[in-house]
């Protein structure tokens, strides 16, 4: 039927998604008269208007946690509910709106020296991620409308669980001891992040060193990107 899953969301983050997942034979955002919509084959190719939307809501949360990784200030988008086929026809089924932000590159290294530009291809990112079952659930964590420190904390389990558990995945990209530490405390513990924290009850002497939220997520963020093919 060729079905198109219209998105709703800021024309900044429209606009990164056609940038990320809209070039290429690979391509699965484009953009018409009508928007930008998803035409992934799952959805393109779908029997019915519910199934071509119900595909869209099951691929929106890894292309919006791949967007994430690759753009550190994206904030999730929605479907807006239309769904069209060949000839224009459109069904309906729910609609969202965003709010507005500036843009902000994402620079970061997990082992705390010097920053470097995370700018993989998003086509690139999606096929590496969806080879690794683990990395796609923690992509999917971060795709939500926040990615505070319980959706990171989730997503370093599921990275350390697809390397082979927690010192595998440290060795594997050469992170520090004391970096690990301080993502783990700044994660869970309140003295460090508030109520924004895992836990409410602090555990033992606080950390020496500690990460912010925009830290934490860099940490992350950087693990996916450089995740090697």
């Amino acid at each position: 039927m060729a079905w198109r899953a219209y998105l709703a969301g800021e024309a900044f983050d429209l606009e990164t998604f056609e940038s990320l997942f809209g070039r290429g034979r690979d391509s699965c955002v484009g953009k018409d008269e009508g928007g930008h919509f998803l035409a992934e084959p799952a959805i393109r190719d779908a029997p019915t208007a519910g199934d071509a939307f119900n595909a869209a809501l099951s691929l929106l949360p890894l292309l919006n946690g791949a967007a994430r990784v690759l753009e550190g200030a994206h904030r999730s988008v929605t479907l807006s509910g239309a769904i069209a086929d060949q000839s224009g026809n459109r069904h309906v089924f729910l609609s969202a709106e965003l709010s507005a932000r500036g843009r902000l590159s994402l620079y970061a290294s997990v082992a705390g020296g010097a920053g470097e530009d995370l700018n993989p291809s998003g086509i690139e990112l999606l096929h590496r991620v969806l080879s690794v079952p683990k990395l796609a659930q923690a992509v999917r964590e971060l795709g939500g409308q926040a990615a505070g420190w319980p959706e990171l904390y989730k997503a370093y389990e599921l990275l350390s669980d697809a390397a082979g558990g927690e010192p595998t995945l440290i060795k594997k990209f050469s992170l520090s001891r004391s970096a690990v530490s301080a993502f783990r405390a700044s994660a869970n513990r309140a003295d460090v992040s508030g109520s924004d924290a895992r836990h409410a009850v602090n555990k033992g002497a606080p950390p020496a060193h500690t990460l912010t939220i925009a830290e934490g997520r860099a940490f992350i963020f950087r693990l996916i990107a450089t995740w090697p093919a």
